[in-house]
């Protein structure tokens, strides 16, 4: 007993750790970022964003034109006007207007990188790779407070509790089709005592949030305050929200910011150790 209570905050604690890890990691970064804007990492970057934001305008049906606009204003403060190739690409894209081809300006954007890396200003690998970065952030993490869920919570009396009142639930239906009052009420008689016991070992479930809550937190507003505005990926199609009666998932969307990417790289990966990890 008191072997395994060692090996528990064994890995407790290199749960703890790997956690403190990752934040640390990413505690420096927009230390880090804002060192480099001096440079014009942080107009690159802004400039790159603008040009996305031409491209997500024109796959929902959108004129890119103000977007467009923006971006070559910026570009030309970041490297000037003297390549005259790259603001011709800009000139004739804004044009196009709404007519404008999503492979061209997609095209404009790997010309910008070029000529803006050229004069040696470059973006950090977590930009360029985010999509990875955040999946490797995302992988450890689901893994450690999915270990921590496994220790801490006792996960036989949890399921035993779900199953008496899955089992409630079936009987009192059965009850109900067949009319059966005298049964009914013996089961309502019940009720109390099966729904204090979910309670309990529901918030039994939520006990282990005590160990990675703030640093939870301080990752997620560390993430957010890199990736901030940043696509990290793109969509193949317009994908519409479901309708969940907020203003902030209302409509459709073709790209994952970090929020989005993080959500989905993070809870899969979540589902995927506890069909492993913790008993069912």
């Amino acid at each position: 007993m008191e072997v395994r209570m060692v090996d528990n905050r064994k890995i407790l604690l290199g749960s703890a750790m790997a956690i403190i890890l990752l934040i640390g990691v990413l505690a420096a970064s927009p230390n880090a970022q804002a060192a480099q804007a001096d440079g014009g990492e942080d107009q690159y970057k802004k400039l790159l964003e603008t040009i996305d934001g031409a491209i997500r305008s024109l796959r929902f049906g959108n004129d890119p034109t103000s977007s467009l606009e923006s971006a070559k204003s910026q570009y030309i403060n970041l490297v000037g006007a003297d390549d005259g190739e790259v603001v011709d690409l800009f000139d004739s894209l804004i044009a196009q207007g709404g007519e404008a081809k999503l492979e061209d300006i997609q095209n404009l954007r790997g010309e910008v990188k070029e000529a803006v890396e050229a004069t040696g200003i470059s973006l950090p690998f977590y930009f360029d790779h985010a999509i990875f970065v955040i999946l490797g952030i995302s992988i450890p993490l689901s893994l450690a407070v999915t270990l921590i869920n496994r220790k801490v919570v006792d996960w036989k009396k949890v399921n035993a509790a779900k199953a008496r009142m899955k089992e409630w639930q079936n009987e009192f239906s059965e009850a109900k089709s067949k009319g059966n009052k005298k049964k009914m009420q013996k089961l309502k008689r019940r009720q109390d005592a099966v729904m204090k016991e979910q309670k309990e070992v529901m918030g039994s479930t939520m006990k282990p949030m005590i160990f990675y809550i703030i640093p939870y937190i301080l990752l997620w507003w560390g993430l957010n305050s890199l990736y901030g505005g940043w696509v990290v990926a793109w969509i193949p199609f317009e994908f519409p929200w479901p309708d969940l009666g907020l203003r902030l998932f209302e409509g459709s969307f073709v790209s994952l910011g970090f929020l989005g990417w993080y959500i989905l790289s993070y809870f899969g990966f979540a589902q995927i150790w506890r069909k492993f990890l913790i008993p069912s």
